[in-house]
């Protein structure tokens, strides 16, 4: 089965073992993007999407070249029919920014300790921006789909330490305390200058006495 570990330093892997015989990175680039939307894509799609620049004869031909490329590496996980070009279900389901994105939406509010750790264990799946150290040269329609996705999904991370922060504040427990700490901070490494994150660490600090540590950071901050 294949697994994509899409956040930070981009691992595909079959069974475990990185995939590491790509001929050009639009092969590796191509399972990306089939992986993270989930769907099979027309040919023409594909083909317009990593070689625009070519004739419709040519990136269609460089799409089958791609294809047969691939076919090599991870046998029957690519559902390939004269007309479209996807992975089969059961190798889009180890998918780090698909799955976190799926937690992100069931978990809609947080109210309790279940769903609370439920939302930091896949947040702690983030551990880069999407695709971070993955670069295509040529294929700016690509580029543009990574670029929207890295964003939407860091606003969709951003939302969810402030619904975690949220919660943290409303909670009486010391263990929720120390808990909301560590997602203050990891808040900061996504945004280190979201002021809402700066502002729950000050919030936090008061809440448990902290006063000096809370005017220190206050200080820094505006500083």
């Amino acid at each position: 089965m294949l697994s994509f570990t899409l956040f930070g330093r981009v691992v595909l892997a079959k069974n475990g073992v990185p995939l590491s015989q790509f001929r050009s990175q639009k092969e590796a680039a191509l399972l990306i993007y089939l992986a993270h939307t989930g769907q099979a894509h027309s040919r023409a799609f594909l083909a317009e999407l990593f070689w625009e620049s070519s004739s419709t004869k040519q990136s269609l031909n460089n799409l089958r070249t791609a294809v047969s490329r691939l076919r090599k590496q991870v046998d029957e996980a690519l559902l390939v029919t004269r007309q479209e070009v996807g992975l089969t279900a059961e190798n889009r389901q180890a998918v780090d920014s698909v799955l976190l994105l799926q937690t992100l939406a069931q978990v809609a509010r947080v109210d309790t300790a279940v769903q609370a750790t439920t939302l930091r264990q896949a947040l702690d799946t983030y551990r880069g921006e999407f695709l971070a150290d993955f670069v295509l040269n040529d294929a700016p329609q690509f580029d543009n789909w990574v670029a929207q996705t890295r964003a939407h999904i860091h606003h969709q991370v951003i939302a969810a330490y402030h619904k975690l922060g949220q919660y943290t504040l409303a909670s009486h427990t010391s263990h929720d305390l120390a808990q909301g700490f560590d997602d203050a901070h990891h808040w900061l490494q996504a945004g280190p200058l979201n002021e809402m994150a700066h502002t729950l660490l000050i919030r936090l600090h008061l809440k448990a006495g902290n006063t000096p540590e809370a005017i220190a950071h206050y200080q820094h901050f505006v500083d």
